[in-house]
């Protein structure tokens, strides 16, 4: 019988919990269950854990004559299996997680992954279809603006931003900043904020990672507005239609390729191709018509109209410069 379906359950992590402490009480079973589970969890886990005349208990603990339980199991069941340790240690090494943790924890994090073979080595990925002038993601400088906006949305205080436009000039605002957004495609990290300007949150912005100069604390606290108002107002008018088929295993790399985008799919049950409507960030529209673009034949851009001309067009463009390097035939 299949006891744990997901290694992260709450029911693994309540019994690797009570097997970590050894002889245990049924006191002990209930507060762990209490501290770690839902209301439901504990009304049925205690009868699962704690034996049973009827032999219904899953049989990983054995009552002493004291009355207190002991683990059935020699060694104490691992949080993260080799598979999941090999993929963590690769991420370990990604230089992006210096974003997200400061050095120390990333050097306890890679010593206690000392042992383990990243999954896929670093020299082993072949990136395509994106520019080789990202971030610099171990930039003191850009670790330290990220830090700071990533400690203000968690604490929703504005922060002052001197911001390097397109053009050159630098501009000093306030913001509120509300989530990260990062780019395959270019390889960087933009980061949504709205703008607070007169006493009030005014319009969403979107900044570059790379672009900014400084970010200062302000100690003033604001209420964000709620994330799916402000993707709702950047959402796209009209979602872009495609039809991708089967063919290569079109429709699975798609949907994969987009699971974090809103979509609606229909797929076919005779041919199996996938009608989908996909909404996006309008400002994002190139990068994700240059995504579509990337799976050829097996994906047809059905609309709307301006998102299929531009399709067209791209072709057209692809179309003649390889026309002019093709050699003479004489």
């Amino acid at each position: 019988m299949q006891i744990f379906s997901e290694i992260y359950g709450a029911y693994y992590r309540i019994v690797s919990r009570l097997a970590e402490m050894g002889r245990v009480t049924d006191r002990d079973v209930q507060r762990v269950i209490e501290a770690e589970g839902s209301r439901e969890t504990v009304l049925f886990l205690p009868q699962r854990i704690l034996p049973q005349k009827d032999g219904s208990d899953w049989g990983l603990f054995v009552r002493q004559a004291d009355g207190t339980l002991v683990p059935v199991m020699r060694q104490t069941p691992h949080r993260l299996t080799t598979l999941q340790r090999r993929w963590l240690c690769g991420i370990a090494h990604d230089p992006r997680i210096g974003l997200f943790l400061d050095d120390a924890a990333v050097e306890r994090l890679r010593a206690s992954l000392a042992d383990v073979t990243p999954l896929v080595p670093e020299d082993h990925i072949r990136w395509i279809d994106r520019y080789n002038n990202g971030d610099a993601f171990t930039d003191p400088a850009y670790r330290a603006h990220f830090a700071a906006l990533l400690a203000a949305m968690r604490a929703q205080e504005l922060v002052s931003v001197t911001y390097q436009s397109r053009t050159g000039a630098k501009l000093r605002c306030l913001f509120l900043p509300l989530a990260f957004q990062f780019s395959e495609k270019d390889d960087r990290f933009r980061v949504l904020a709205v703008r607070y300007r007169k006493g009030r949150l005014q319009s969403c912005w979107v900044l570059n990672m790379a672009l900014i100069a400084a970010v200062e604390p302000t100690g003033r606290h604001v209420s964000p507005p709620p994330l799916d108002q402000v993707f709702e107002e950047r959402r796209c008018r009209e979602p872009a239609v495609v039809r991708v088929s089967m063919e290569r295993n079109g429709a699975d790399r798609f949907l994969m390729e987009f699971a974090s985008y809103e979509k609606q799919t229909d797929r076919d049950l005779a041919t199996g191709d996938c009608l989908v409507k996909l909404w996006y960030d309008a400002q994002d529209e190139t990068e994700v018509l240059i995504r579509l673009l990337r799976f050829g034949p097996v994906l047809e851009i059905l609309g709307p109209p301006s998102l299929r001309a531009q399709a067209v067009e791209r072709v057209r463009r692809q179309t003649a410069l390889l026309e002019e390097e093709r050699p003479n035939e004489t």
